[in-house]
Order: structure tokens, then C-alpha cells, then sequence
């Protein structure tokens, strides 16, 4: 109980010291929270860009593949003037969504490092990267993909009236529902060719 008893007073003297300081410099305590909370909000958005990376997000061996097939895709082949979509920008929410973002790049994160470690001896096996681009795709919201194809409404498609048009709304709906495959190609590992 001794240490307990000591953390205790550690504790409320640390709190009447801050108290007294706050009593007396009000203006220097409300800078220094504030340089606290920018700093922190600062390296938050730091860690989220840097981790943000297709160079990051495809050092792991396990991203080969979807490194590989992204590469043969119309998403990182694009017309001259277009911007290339990068991991982040289907994977991940926009800043727009900050509280969704943090959270998905964090879950996401955990989720990978402890695949990495606990999983390494299923990645050469041929069901893997199945589940691994199953998995991947629940992330992928419609407004990722809006970002780049918001003309999709006004276009005219033969037959039929814009289907996107019909689809727009429905909660049911996303756009990985009809064009899975379209980035990350089929994919049929070595092992069952």
C-alpha cells in the first residue's frame, strides 16, 4: 500500500501545483495547453500521412501482390493530367471525415501488424490474398470513389438510364459491389495455376 499512498500525493501535489500555476499565469497555461494540443494534433496528421504512403503501405511483403495488380490497373495508369489514385485515396476516408479516418487508419494498422506477425506462414498460400482483398474492400467507401468520379450521374450509358443514378442512394449499395476486380485483377497465385 506504500506505493499506492505515494502516487496518491504525487498526484494531488501535482494537481495543486498546476492549480497555483494556473491561478497565477493564466495566459502562459492556456499557451502551453494550446502548443500541447497543436503539437499532438500536429503529429497525429504527420503519422497519418507518412503511414499514408503507397511506399509504406507496400513494404510489407504481403502487399506484393496488390502493389503488383494496382500497377496494371487504369487507377495507376491514368490519362496525362489525371491523378493517379494511391492506396489512401480508396482505402481510407478523406480529412473531410477526421474522426472516421483516425479510426479506420488505426484498426486497419492494428489489424495488418498483427497479421504480419501471427499470419507470415499463410501468405504464400493460395487463399490468402482472397481474403486479404475481401477484407480490404469493406473499407472502400463510395465517397472514396466520388472523389475522382463524380461525373458518373450525368452520364449516359446505351440501354439504360444512368444506373448510378438508381444506385446513388441505396445504403445497400456500394461501387466495390459491381466493379470488384476493377483495380486489384483477379488474381490466381503460382500454386493453383
Amino acid at each position: 500500500m506504500p506505493q499506492k499512498n505515494s502516487m496518491m500525493e504525487l498526484f494531488i501535489k501535482t494537481y495543486e501545483w498546476l492549480k497555483d500555476f494556473y491561478v497565477g499565469n493564466k495566459t502562459l497555461f492556456v499557451a502551453i495547453a494550446a502548443g500541447i494540443v497543436i503539437a499532438g494534433c500536429a503529429a497525429v496528421y504527420a503519422s497519418v500521412e507518412l503511414t499514408s504512403t503507397v511506399a509504406f503501405c507496400t513494404s510489407c511483403h504481403e502487399m506484393k501482390t496488390a502493389h503488383d495488380t494496382w500497377k496494371d490497373s487504369k487507377h495507376y495508369n491514368v490519362p496525362k493530367g489525371k491523378k493517379m489514385a494511391t492506396c489512401r485515396d480508396c482505402h481510407l476516408p478523406p480529412w473531410t471525415h477526421p474522426v472516421q479516418l483516425l479510426f479506420e487508419k488505426a484498426y486497419h494498422g492494428a489489424k495488418d501488424v498483427t497479421a504480419h506477425f501471427t499470419r507470415a506462414d499463410e501468405f504464400d498460400e493460395p487463399g490468402f490474398y482472397f481474403d486479404m482483398k475481401v477484407s480490404a474492400a469493406h473499407g472502400v467507401h463510395n465517397y472514396n470513389c466520388m472523389k475522382c468520379h463524380q461525373d458518373l450521374y450525368k452520364k449516359k450509358y446505351e440501354g439504360y438510364d444512368n444506373i448510378h443514378k438508381i444506385v446513388k442512394n441505396n445504403p445497400r449499395m456500394s461501387c466495390v459491389k459491381c466493379h470488384e476486380g476493377l483495380v486489384h485483377k483477379q488474381y490466381l497465385p503460382e500454386a493453383i495455376r
